[in-house]
């Protein structure tokens, strides 16, 4: 039911496009359709038939139609192992050697750690039956953390801890580090000192 005491009504769009207003005018034209008037009389209710005619509006919907998915990964890559350069008996004197490690974690954290999983002197290099005195030490940098320091390689229960990220990381490219002091005193064995380490990429978010 539509009812006004005003000459005519306007209506409005909600930009402002002004809105074209018909109506059935049953008094006039009952049950007939084809025939509507376009007239309110002042006074007068009238049930009416509208129909609103819009002008250029633009009406925009966005839908979730496009998606990705990323499967968990962990991948660590090494590079060509760590050689330390001769050792001099006799002469006290720290060797360091370094080996490139590349790491892709889509995982909430990440941590990358080294231990030494060998029951024989655990920790130190060895030729043989023969091992170094002092214990291999090994470090990690990247881009984000460039002052970290050597520190003994762990054991397997206890591995040494060498970077840590918060964050999902590609292709972060991280310099592993070796250190081994020898000292004046310490007997040396004709041969190679070596050890096999394990490096590890671990998460507890993945």
């Amino acid at each position: 039911t539509v009812s006004t005491d005003q000459p005519g009504i306007q209506f409005y769009s909600s930009n402002g496009n002004a809105v074209a207003l018909e109506t059935q005018h049953f008094p006039d034209s009952p049950n007939r359709p084809e025939f509507p008037s376009t007239v309110l009389r002042p006074g007068e209710t009238y049930k009416t038939t509208t129909v609103l005619s819009f002008g250029t509006d633009n009406v925009t919907r966005a839908y979730d139609n496009v998606s990705g998915t990323v499967p968990a990964t962990l991948a660590l890559t090494l590079g060509t192992p760590a050689a330390f350069a001769p050792f001099t008996p006799g002469v006290t004197n720290t060797y360091e050697a370094s080996m490139t490690a590349s790491v892709i974690s889509t995982a909430g954290d990440a941590t990358l750690s080294i231990a030494d999983a060998s029951s024989v002197a655990n920790g130190h290099l060895v030729n043989g039956a023969f091992s170094l005195p002092e214990p291999l030490q090994a470090r990690a940098r990247n881009a984000a953390n460039t002052a970290t320091t050597y520190a003994n390689v762990g054991s397997s229960a206890s591995p040494l801890t060498l970077l840590t990220w918060n964050a999902p990381v590609s292709n972060d490219l991280v310099t592993l580090g070796f250190s081994q002091l020898i000292k004046a005193t310490d007997a040396l064995r004709t041969g190679t000192y070596d050890k096999t380490l394990t490096v590890t990429l671990s998460t507890t978010t993945p």
